[in-house]
């Protein structure tokens, strides 16, 4: 649809004009676009809006605090030793898991 037909940016402008969709901000162009290849998906959330932008983002939200399947909610952590760490051992550590800062 649209950018995937016309790739480049003077040829997708034309595209956009020529179907009246340039009076529409673009960032609302380019949401109102993954909403209608998205819409099957989409139409499973409970929608309280219907601004294709803030459909984006609670689509995107659902899908990364959606409640586990019946059969994985039982499944438990391993537990995992932990160990005590001192001053300058804690120091090094860190800087190994956090090269920038430090």
């Amino acid at each position: 649809m649209g950018r995937r037909q016309n790739p480049s940016n003077n040829r997708f402008a034309e595209w956009v004009k020529a179907h009246g969709l340039d009076d529409i901000q673009p960032r609302y162009r380019s949401a109102a676009q993954w909403l209608a290849q998205n819409w099957e998906a989409v139409r499973s959330i409970t929608p309280n809006t219907s601004d294709p932008i803030q459909l984006q983002k609670d689509f995107n939200e659902q899908k990364t605090t959606s409640i586990l399947p019946a059969d994985l909610a039982e499944v438990e952590a391993e537990k995992v030793e932990t160990i005590e760490l001192d001053q300058r051992s804690a120091e090094r550590v860190a800087k190994v898991i956090n090269p920038r800062k430090g």
